[in-house]
């Protein structure tokens, strides 16, 4: 099914993760409605985001909290791209391991499929 990722959540606390789809093929051809989820540490979601006619994700946003500590990181694409770029991570893999520690100020999204 295109428009849909699985997130695994590698972090040590619970993190809030937002995925941003894109109208069309043109990062700046405008979003589709956001889509939240919540992944507890060591959890995994999959998560649809857009469709066959919008495949394409433009945004994904992290958030880590614990009782010390907040942690926001933020990836937007704004044009095309290969390999090497942040169009091709968002958009080339199925899956997206995320690490977001507030507290190490570690954050991390490796793709693969």
């Amino acid at each position: 099914m295109s428009g849909t990722k699985t997130l695994v959540n590698a972090s040590p606390s619970t993190i809030q993760v937002t995925l941003v789809g894109r109208k069309g093929s043109d990062p700046n051809g405008g979003d589709l409605p956001p889509v939240t989820v919540k992944i507890p540490a060591g959890g995994q979601a999959r998560v649809q985001y857009g469709n066959d006619q919008n495949p394409y994700l433009n945004a994904v946003a992290v958030q880590v909290a614990d009782g010390d500590s907040r942690g926001d990181e933020n990836l937007r694409v704004t044009q095309r791209g290969g390999p090497g770029t942040l169009d091709n991570r968002l958009n080339a893999f199925s899956v997206f391991k995320i690490v977001a520690d507030p507290d190490q100020a570690v954050f991390s999204l490796t793709p693969s499929n």
